[in-house]
């Protein structure tokens, strides 16, 4: 949507002002998918499948147009600044269980659970600021920045639980988890030089 603001600072006998007109636009997707399956081997045993897959993209834009002036008067500056970010990325996950009965109640019983999980993410953003005159055309670049970031994430998770009832008022606890994260980022930053641009 369209922005606008006036801003006055007075110190002593000088008021600055400035205005700033613009635009800013947003836009995102996406879609997540999500399927799974149960397979029983026999009465005691069963095997769980699911899975999660998804994408997303979140984009924004803009532009402002500042003028900048002081009574009494002075010198006016017109600058303009264009700013776009980027974001975007997919994820997916499964789980496989495994249940093992070992009587007919169930109370006695072998449970294990697999678990994966991915997120591949990217994200730049530019920012441009130019002086400019009255009629908002680029005379001069002052400033030029690019971002840009990729980040990977993978993470696995194994657990067992094991239970046996040795009687009526006592029974046998086990249990193993094994947690592993892997997290890789690459971050970028580039401030240009305005005169050759590099």
């Amino acid at each position: 949507g369209k922005m606008y603001s006036k801003r006055e600072t007075i110190l002593g006998d000088t008021s600055s002002f400035i205005i700033s007109d613009g635009k800013r636009n947003m836009s995102r997707g996406g879609f997540n998918i999500k399927g799974g399956a149960d397979f029983f081997i026999s009465d005691n045993t069963t095997i769980s499948l699911s899975a999660t897959a998804g994408k997303m993209n979140f984009d924004m834009g803009g532009y402002s147009n500042l003028y900048e002036y002081t009574l009494p008067a002075t010198n006016s500056i017109y600058t303009t600044n264009l700013n776009s970010s980027i974001r975007g990325g997919t994820t997916f996950s499964t789980n496989l269980s495994l249940q093992q009965k070992f009587n007919k109640d169930g109370t006695h019983k072998l449970d294990i659970l697999a678990y994966y999980s991915n997120r591949n993410g990217e994200d730049s953003e530019n920012q441009d600021e130019f002086l400019t005159n009255s009629s908002y055309e680029i005379k001069q670049t002052l400033q030029r920045i690019k971002t840009f970031s990729d980040d990977n994430s993978n993470n696995f998770r194994f657990k067992l639980d094991y239970v046996n009832p040795v009687s009526k008022t006592s029974k046998i606890e086990a249990g193993l988890q094994s947690i592993i994260e892997h997290e890789n980022e690459d971050y970028q930053f580039q401030n240009f030089d305005t005169n050759s641009n590099t």
